[in-house]
């Protein structure tokens, strides 16, 4: 399953092709990887539910059916707040969602919030990165080993974070896995889209 997003939007782009440096909105393009987050994450949904509900499944699909979740990673802290709003976004729409324990504790504040209203809340990113922390370090964290070291690979930064999650679990520790994937680039174009690890973990074999 994918989703897919493209709008036109002038956040970080080169309108003077004799300059090597690009013009920058720097609020403005994380306002945009956030949206479009938001919206990808929303259409990919839809796409799990509407097949779930066809194969007789009620349990609607959340952040927790992904074992690991990577980003395009212009910096990692946007990463951890990315994270957390793909929680926000299952928790807005669970209306019964406990916030007396669970990931969920401490949201209670925020229930009514439209996704729109929350790119520029301080106190709803406090709490949500707070509520998202175990989360994070067990579904994303990992993914961020060659982030760390690099920095920004631009283009190939994602699969830079698939790669990390590769090079620290076995095969054996990853089959079965379902790793949701979410590319972005500005201007804008971007997508969500999940990889399932095999459940064969049989090393290959050629033959001779």
């Amino acid at each position: 399953r994918s989703s897919d997003l493209m709008q036109h939007v002038y956040d970080f782009y080169k309108p003077d092709l004799s300059s090597e440096y690009p013009v920058v909105d720097g609020k403005l393009s994380i306002e945009c990887y956030f949206s479009a987050l938001d919206q990808c994450y929303s259409v990919y949904r839809k796409k799990i539910n509407e097949q779930q509900k066809r194969d007789e499944i009620s349990k609607p699909f959340t952040l927790s059916e992904f074992q690991h979740m990577i980003f395009h990673t212009p910096f990692c802290k946007l990463v951890q707040k990315s994270l957390a709003r793909l929680m926000l976004n299952d928790f807005l729409s669970d209306s019964s969602a406990n916030t007396e324990s669970g990931i969920y504790q401490g949201l209670e504040a925020f229930r009514g919030m439209k996704l729109e209203d929350t790119y520029s809340n301080k106190e709803l990113e406090k709490a949500l990165l707070k509520a998202s922390q175990g989360v994070f370090n067990e579904k994303t964290k990992p993914s961020l080993l060659l982030s760390t070291q690099n920095g920004n690979m631009y283009t190939p930064s994602v699969y830079g974070c698939l790669a990390s999650v590769l090079a620290q679990y076995s095969a054996q520790q990853l089959a079965g896995s379902r790793i949701g994937a979410f590319s972005y680039g500005s201007g804008l174009a971007s997508s969500m889209f999940s990889l399932r690890v095999s459940q064969d973990t049989a090393p290959d074999r050629k033959s001779t």
